[in-house]
């Protein structure tokens, strides 16, 4: 006895190809176009602001070890700031927008399964 005992396909079950079952998944994404957008852009921000605190961290040190001023360490810990913003906004906007986007075309598929269910069960169209 397997873990996969009792899993054999059943009469009842249909098979779709990879096709028409992408055509679907490509109709509820089709609406959430703009929310993409902004989830890639968001997702490039962060990418580049966590690219840059390394680089400005290192700038830094090496104002520190050249006893630079006062005012290029206080530009660099200005630019660390706004670095750690932009990851923070970024971040938090890409988490919004990914749990929208899930959340709507939750609600959109249990609307079309409930519409399929109800012309099944009284020939509704």
């Amino acid at each position: 006895m397997g873990i996969f005992g009792g899993l054999e396909q059943d009469r009842y079950d249909r098979q779709y190809s990879d096709q028409y079952l992408f055509k679907r998944i490509g109709h509820y994404f089709k609406h959430q176009t703009r929310r993409f957008i902004v989830l890639s852009v968001m997702g490039i921000v962060v990418s580049i602001s966590l690219a840059l605190t390394p680089i400005i961290i290192a700038e830094g040190v090496d104002a520190l070890e050249n006893e630079a001023g006062t005012t290029q360490l206080g530009l660099l810990i200005g630019a660390l700031l706004v670095t750690v913003v932009f990851q923070y906004v970024g971040n938090w906007l890409r988490r919004r927008m990914t749990t929208r986007i899930v959340a709507d075309l939750m609600a959109q598929m249990r609307k079309d399964a409930l519409a399929a269910a109800r012309r099944a069960r009284y020939g509704i169209l």
